[in-house]
C-alpha cells in the first residue's frame, strides 16, 4: 500500500489585487487558473505512476476542487476526510468562517462521493497548535493504513506537513529532519507494506518552474522569503 499526500492548488485571489499569504489563505476561496493546471498535471503524474485507489480530500473548496480535478484525470473516486482540513491557527480565522455542506460540495464537484456522515461544522473555531493538528489528522491516516488500496490525501501547509509526520514517527522516525516545502500540488509518497519506504518526499518532479507556487507566490518569491527567514 502507498499513501500518497499532496496540498491543495494555487488559490484565486478574493479579491482584485488580494495576495495571500505563503502558507495560508483566508477563507474558502477556489483554485486559479493555474492551480487547477497544477492538480491537471499531478492526476496526469500519478496516471503514470499507476495510481488506482481513492483520494481523499480537505472539504475546503481548494482541496476538493484539486481532489476532483486529480480524480477526473486518474479516473479514480473522490471522497472527504475532514481531518485533513486547514489549521484553525488561534481561532480568529474560523469566527466568521463558513465551509460548504457535504451535499453542496457535491453539488459542486460532482465526482465527490459521500460515503460516511459528515457532520456540519466539520470545522472548529478553537486555537490549534502544531500538535493538535497532528492529534486530529493521525485517526484519518490510521483509517486509511488499514485498507489495502493506495490513497491519496489532498489537504493543507499544516495538515499535509502533520500526516507526513505521523506516517514518519511511526515508520521512519530518522527521516524526520528531512526537509520539505509544501509547495501546491507538490507529491509526498511513501510505501507502507510489505515494508516502509520512502519513494519521494515534497517531490515536484511533476511541475514546470513556472507553475511551482505557494498560494499566490510564485517559485522565486518563495525562495527569496524563505531565505531571508533563514538569515
Amino acid at each position: 500500500m502507498i499513501v500518497h499526500i499532496t496540498r491543495h492548488g494555487q488559490v484565486h485571489a478574493i479579491s482584485e489585487g488580494e495576495e495571500t499569504d505563503v502558507f495560508f489563505a483566508p477563507g474558502d476561496p477556489p483554485l486559479s487558473s493555474l492551480g487547477r493546471r497544477q492538480a491537471w498535471l499531478l492526476g496526469k503524474y500519478l496516471r503514470k505512476l499507476g495510481f488506482a485507489g481513492e483520494v481523499y480530500s480537505s472539504p475546503y473548496r481548494r482541496t476538493t476542487e484539486t481532489g476532483q480535478i486529480i480524480a477526473d484525470t486518474a479516473d479514480v473516486p473522490l471522497c472527504l476526510a475532514p481531518g485533513m482540513r486547514e489549521s484553525n491557527g488561534d481561532g480568529e480565522n474560523m469566527k466568521k468562517f463558513r465551509g460548504l455542506t457535504a451535499i453542496e460540495l457535491q453539488t459542486d464537484y460532482p465526482r465527490l462521493r459521500v460515503d460516511r456522515d459528515i457532520s456540519y461544522p466539520w470545522w472548529t473555531t478553537d486555537a490549534e497548535a502544531a500538535d493538535d493538528v497532528e492529534a486530529r489528522v493521525a485517526p484519518e491516516i490510521d483509517l486509511l493504513m488499514t485498507r489495502e488500496t493506495d490513497v491519496l490525501l489532498v489537504g493543507h501547509g499544516a495538515s499535509v506537513g502533520a500526516a507526513t509526520r505521523h506516517v514518519l514517527k511511526r515508520h521512519a522516525p530518522e527521516l524526520l529532519e528531512r526537509p520539505r516545502f509544501p509547495w501546491n500540488c507538490m507529491l509526498t509518497s511513501m510505501r507502507l507494506a510489505p515494508e516502509f519506504e520512502l519513494l519521494r518526499l515534497s517531490s515536484t518532479d511533476h511541475l514546470p518552474d513556472e507553475a511551482m507556487t505557494s498560494n499566490s507566490k510564485k517559485r522565486e518569491q518563495v525562495l527569496e522569503i524563505l531565505e531571508r527567514a533563514h538569515k
